[in-house]
């Protein structure tokens, strides 16, 4: 470990640049914490430059050079606590990076979070691991005094360094737990007192870099001390509410309260001894103007709040210095259902603005996507409040760690839970609307090692890929770098269509055809155990977020979901009828499925020859691309659909022999674009089930030729053509013809080549563009 004080000279023999780097960090005060710095270089500048969370900004993050960079120097670490940390070096990177990047931060997790004041970076696909693990508290639900023990747990708040504060309400007193060591527990404050540092009944809690605010109702004060406890003050003008429950401390000390019987939120700026109303009003309502017990409030950096408006059933936003706010979650009825909300306690914003809400009434953890008519719910699933490990009972308050997990306090069951995050399943690359793929390919893999007319494939996060060898009655497994697999599985698979895994190496497998079941093969195991009882063959396996699944009986046309609440029997029809039809409730042969984080459903519906959507619950589909929709493109029997980060879709157009990508420009051929199948190399032959890697090479199941192909990703950007400023033409003796030696067709079709996807250039002097392009069958559009 690199310690505070000290000179750190070359810690990376693989630094990018040539020369060692050089960094200084000083401490005035141990005791003052800093943010913890993962990553970091400099270009002659100093660290005082940046946001005291030493956050990497966004444009820079995207950048490819960074991410390279990040994955290069992942391990190199610098943690210290110190009140200054100067950063300086000589190093000359401006060819690699023009920018005046002070601090590279590890963004490898997806995640950046810091205390209570700070913004939460989650990935838009982020996930939780469905069953909690009880960090402190009693796992049965019992309250108690002890060291180990909680009573009616209210406030928690996690700081930088991964230390959570409780306000353990009925004890008087501030847990404080290591969440890296969780046996290294202490307190501040041991009961009931009137002293400074000293509590009767603590509330809400906040915390900063350096601070720890809480509300001290019994005493009818707002307390600030150090993160350790030290130094108490009484915030000067916080007195004499109306049953405060909750508030929030912004990085610029700014405190916001919800005074919650006055059904108000007020601010307190730094030294001043009044507060400001800035949402509500005396007289409680469900107006957009009124706030009905305001409890959890969240504020974010342009100074907007978010209010989990507890008797109202809903989530307010409102924006700094309106009069009234916006219902952005909730429908403002209590009830169960995905659009309802019932006693909301806490709200938590990420920087998508998706909203994380503790749904008290309802026991569970809701996320709500901004502009959204309803949310999904993350924990606490079941239905039913309870004590089990994968059920809440009255959750008032969240918090999320460095890592990600999401923390639940769990009130009314004396526990503080916590929820692992989940890194996603599966690739979806971020692409740019001009992104190509070589048109020419590697073969992965031939018939020699995987059989004949292979069906389906899949690739984790890791690169691992995973090969069904539907002829040989088994799946292969490559991991990164390798050219022989790794792993085979061949028990008591036969004649099987579909695998999927999910992010802890849980390997699914369709085994429908002869045993009526999808088979779960645990990591690593030799066996498998029964996930799903299904009624044929699954030609698509899909496991969304929550850990149902879902599968696509095409020879039964329809997909049927599992939750993972429900016995392995119980099934439900998310789509189709289970008669063949092209209505809007009916699928023909359907094929592959993907469910997106909205648990929208996508559905091939391979002899429709188009792609349906289901929306969450509804069960009459709507065209997205295909037969029946407007303005996209022809299909013929679409097998392998996938999404990428951008929710943009991709599709094996299985009897076209072509994948076809989609973008903000529309849907194109982007693979096998001449039309015929074969077995070249730019040839497709009845491609079946795709799947991207991390970076975004595109593999595909080659059904009829026997192989797997794999086409690079060759250019992710879009470059734009600047024209020069002006142009001095030769002068040729004949008008249709140009160039030095007057030998260039001047027509805009030889000049131009405006058609796309070999669309046929027709020369017409009717247009103003002077020409325009026959679409080769199965496109529609201009060009």
């Amino acid at each position: 470990m690199i310690q505070c004080g000290a000179n750190v000279n070359g810690i990376h023999n693989n630094w990018p640049f040539g020369r060692p780097l050089h960094a200084i960090a000083t401490c005035s005060n141990i005791d003052i914490a800093k943010p913890i710095i993962e990553l970091f270089l400099a270009q002659g500048a100093h660290a005082d430059s940046i946001d005291s969370r030493g956050n990497l900004p966004q444009d820079l993050a995207s950048q490819p050079a960074v991410k390279e960079l990040l994955r290069s120097t992942r391990k190199l670490s610098l943690k210290c606590r110190c009140a200054q940390i100067i950063v300086s070096t000589r190093i000359n990177y401006q060819n690699y990076l023009s920018s005046n990047l002070v601090i590279f931060q590890d963004m490898s997790s997806d995640v950046n979070i810091g205390g209570s004041g700070s913004e939460i970076n989650l990935s838009p696909r982020a996930s939780w691991n469905q069953t909690g693990i009880t960090i402190i508290g009693s796992p049965n639900g019992t309250a108690g005094s002890s060291l180990f023990q909680l009573s009616s747990p209210y406030g928690i708040s996690i700081v930088y360094n991964d230390v959570l504060y409780i306000s353990d309400t009925a004890n008087d007193r501030i847990v404080v737990v290591d969440l890296d060591h969780t046996d290294n527990v202490s307190f501040i404050g041991s009961g009931p007192g009137t002293n400074l540092g000293e509590f009767d009944g603590p509330f809400g809690i906040s915390t900063t870099n350096t601070s720890l605010y809480v509300i001290d109702f019994g005493n009818d004060r707002v307390q600030k001390m150090l993160l350790n406890g030290s130094n108490p003050i009484r915030i000067p003008g916080i007195t004499h509410f109306n049953r405060p429950h909750y508030l929030f401390v912004d990085n610029n000390d700014n405190i916001y309260l919800s005074d919650t019987f006055n059904h108000t939120v007020l601010l307190f700026l730094p030294n001043s001894t009044n507060g400001t109303i800035v949402a509500g009003g005396i007289i409680y309502g469900s107006n957009d103007d009124q706030l009905f017990f305001p409890n959890g409030i969240f504020v974010n950096s342009n100074g907007t709040l978010y209010i989990a408006d507890h008797q109202n059933h809903r989530i307010m936003k409102w924006f700094s210095g309106a009069s009234s706010g916006v219902r952005v979650a909730g429908n403002g009825t209590g009830g169960s259902s995905l659009t309802q909300l019932y006693l909301p306690m806490d709200v938590i914003v990420d920087t998508n603005e998706y909203m994380y809400i503790s749904d008290a009434g309802n026991s569970r953890v809701m996320r709500w996507i901004p502009n959204s008519t309803y949310g999904d719910c993350i924990i606490g699933c079941t239905g039913t409040s309870g004590v089990a490990s994968t059920q809440l009972n009255y959750p008032v308050c969240l918090a999320f760690d460095s890592k990600g997990s999401l923390y639940v306090n769990d009130y009314a069951n004396n526990r503080i839970q916590k929820f692992q995050y989940q890194v996603p399943f599966y690739n979806q690359p971020k692409f740019s609307p001009c992104a190509l793929w070589n048109s020419t390919v590697i073969t992965f893999e031939n018939s020699n090692i995987i059989g004949t007319n292979p069906y389906d494939l899949f690739i984790d996060t890791s690169n691992t890929v995973y090969i069904l060898e539907k002829s040989l009655n088994r799946v292969q497994i490559w991991t990164e770098g390798d050219t022989i697999p790794t792993r085979n599985i061949s028990n008591s698979i036969n004649d099987s269509f579909s695998i999927f895994v999910t992010s802890n190496g849980d390997i699914y497998i369709d085994n429908g055809s002869p045993n009526h079941r999808v088979d779960r093969w645990i990591n690593n195991a030799t066996n498998s155990t029964p996930a799903m009882y299904i009624q044929g063959t699954c030609y698509s396996l899909f496991v969304d977020s929550n850990n149902s699944f879902y599968c696509s009986l095409g020879d039964l046309h329809k997909v049927i979901k599992r939750s993972t609440y429900n016995e392995i029997n119980q099934t439900t029809i998310v789509a189709g009828n289970g008669t063949a039809g092209l209505g809007l409730n009916m699928l023909n042969s359907p094929r592959g499925i993907f469910v997106d984080i909205k648990f929208n459903l996508y559905v091939a519906d391979c002899i429709n020859d188009r792609v349906q959507l289901f929306q969450f619950g509804q069960l009459n589909g709507t065209t997205v691309v295909g037969h029946g929709a407007n303005n996209t493109i022809d299909l013929d029997c679409p097998v392998g659909i996938v999404f990428d980060d951008d929710g943009y879709l991709f599709i094996s157009d299985s009897q076209n022999n072509r994948i076809i990508g989609s973008s903000s420009n529309g849907f194109r051929c982007i693979i096998g674009c001449i039309s015929t199948s074969g077995s070249a190399s730019n040839q497709l032959n009845h491609p079946q089930m795709i799947s991207f890697d991390s970076y975004g090479n595109l593999y595909v199941v080659d059904a009829y030729n026997d192989r797997i192909q794999k086409f690079l990703l060759t250019s992710n950007t879009c470059v734009q053509q600047s024209s020069p400023s002006f142009f001095v033409t030769f002068t040729c003796p004949n008008t249709t013809a140009i160039g030095l030696n007057c030998n260039t067709s001047s027509s805009p079709c030889d000049i131009l080549r405006p058609c796309e996807n070999n669309g046929t250039c027709n020369d017409i002097n009717t247009t103003i563009s002077a020409y325009n392009c026959s679409c080769p069958s199965g496109f529609v559009g201009t060009q």
